[in-house]
């Protein structure tokens, strides 16, 4: 029976019948198939999608991450060999102290490699861009208290995610990002 309004059909748009039809169903699979890829380490699956996060995903990631609003942080670092800048997507949730990354993809990432031989990087979260130092990869036991609980519930419990990075934020007064989109000026807060 169809939902009526003083005797005449509502009409469902087709953008409500793409969602209901199509997103949701195929986006529950899609996120239910992911958990799965992560809880049983296939690993010929997670490294295909490595490979397409690091060519593909990451750099249009790269355009929103460390926004105010935006859950996804960056962490800039040094290449270990290269000695060239780097950028990289990640989810950095803050603690009393710094920083923790989770590690979806194990300890063998390119930028773990880097942040750990350097002892230091740059994470721009929320506007904000910290300088931290400190790398150490922690066991989920011992990330799970740090972890605020939202994140507890999504990387911790139903992602089985079992590595994480802490970093200590080197001092309290974050250098702050003007500008939107285009050409952006770093200016630094009074200390």
């Amino acid at each position: 029976m169809r939902a009526t309004n003083k005797g005449k059909p509502i009409k469902r748009g087709p953008l409500r019948r793409f969602v209901v039809r199509i997103l949701l169903p195929y986006g529950t699979l899609l996120l239910a198939l992911t958990v799965a890829v992560f809880r049983l380490e296939v690993r010929p699956v997670t490294d295909a999608m490595r490979a397409f996060n690091k060519h593909i995903a990451n750099p249009r990631m790269l355009k929103l991450a460390g926004r105010r609003h935006f859950f996804v942080t960056v962490i800039r670092h040094t290449g270990r060999r290269s000695g060239r800048g780097y950028a990289t997507p990640v989810v950095a949730m803050p603690t009393s102290e710094g920083f923790i990354i989770s590690l979806p993809y194990g300890e063998g990432v390119d930028w773990l490699k880097n942040v750990l031989a350097a002892g230091r990087a740059t994470i721009k979260a929320k506007g904000e861009i910290w300088a931290v130092v400190e790398p150490e990869v922690v066991d989920r036991e011992i990330a799970q208290p740090l972890l605020p609980r939202g994140a507890r519930l999504v990387l911790y419990k139903l992602g089985g995610i079992k590595r994480y990075v802490t970093v200590r934020r080197l001092s309290e007064s974050p250098s702050t990002t003007v500008g939107d989109g285009g050409t952006q000026t770093t200016v630094e807060t009074p200390e």
